[in-house]
């Protein structure tokens, strides 16, 4: 893992995490606390994750270094975005590994650093990493200081 990003405020939102991988490409972080998890919850948490990977495309748009592959001038391309539900609190203890919600990973809290660890895709070479994690950091003081 190269670094993150964390609670990048948008007009329509927030993220709570982006992390950029060396081997995983860039995974977007929706966090939960849960002591349980409903079939309800379990819905609504797979939406929230899908809509913060729209988030996080929408911000790599805008970046002036990094596009995601199908952008034509940036100086790097990153090939997608992996969205990840992850739930803290009691309910992560009951969490099956592979925990899927439409598509969307659902990952105990205490697991993680070894979920990203051995994500494999999309590799982000140091100076890739550099570069989209001081414009997402960019990113999110400018959108700080408009709220």
């Amino acid at each position: 893992m190269w670094g993150w990003v964390d609670s990048i405020s948008l007009k329509v939102g927030d993220l709570d995490h982006v992390v950029v991988t060396r081997r995983g490409g860039v995974v977007v972080i929706d966090s939960k606390w849960r002591h349980e998890v409903t079939p309800h919850d379990a819905q609504d948490m797979a939406r929230s994750a899908l809509k913060a990977k729209l988030r996080v495309e929408a911000v790599a748009r805008s970046l002036p270094h990094l596009k995601l592959v199908g952008g034509s001038t940036a100086r790097h391309h990153i090939s997608g975005v992996t969205p990840v539900v992850v739930i803290w609190g009691a309910a992560q203890h009951s969490l099956p590994d592979d925990a899927m919600l439409d598509g969307v990973a659902v990952v105990a809290g205490k697991q993680l650093v070894a979920w990203l660890q051995q994500l494999h895709g999309a590799e982000i070479t140091k100076n890739e990493a550099v570069d989209l994690l001081d414009d997402l950091e960019r990113f999110r003081t400018s959108t700080a200081r408009s709220a």
